[in-house]
């Protein structure tokens, strides 16, 4: 098991804070590059990178539901 630099540390946790975004419910959610949103593992919601996708996402679950 290789164990991490100080230096590998603080690149990895810049990195993460890079991708973090806060839910509704106050958690905060990883969303990796490759995805636009992801599901918060506590309430259940959807977390978005932008709102801009937000309301894409938003208008094809109407199309869907119609």
């Amino acid at each position: 098991m290789k164990v991490l630099t100080n230096k590998e540390y603080d690149k990895m946790t810049n990195y993460y804070d890079k991708i973090k975004y806060t839910c509704k419910c106050g958690k905060k959610v990883i969303i990796p590059k490759f995805k636009d949103y992801v599901l918060c593992d506590w309430c259940n919601n959807y977390v978005f990178k932008d709102k801009k996708t937000e309301d894409l996402f938003r208008i094809k679950e109407l199309i869907k539901r119609k």
